[in-house]
């Protein structure tokens, strides 16, 4: 990726994690510069580049895609 170019971000959560992400989508997309935050179900099988392991438990998977 470029400086320049715009993203989309897919995130793959459950519970306070995808709470959070819902709460506070325009900072994210902010700070990211994604032109997009989709929120997805674990569950519905979102390609994943990275994942992480929260305090809880749970699991967020992420996925970026230039657009």
């Amino acid at each position: 990726l470029a400086v320049g170019d715009r993203i989309r971000l897919t995130v793959a959560a459950q519970g306070e994690a995808a709470a959070a992400l819902t709460a506070h989508e325009a900072l994210v997309s902010g700070e990211t510069l994604a032109d997009q935050v989709m929120l997805r179900d674990p569950a519905s099988g979102v390609p994943t580049v990275a994942e992480a392991s929260l305090g809880d438990g749970s699991m967020v998977r992420i996925t970026v895609e230039r657009v």
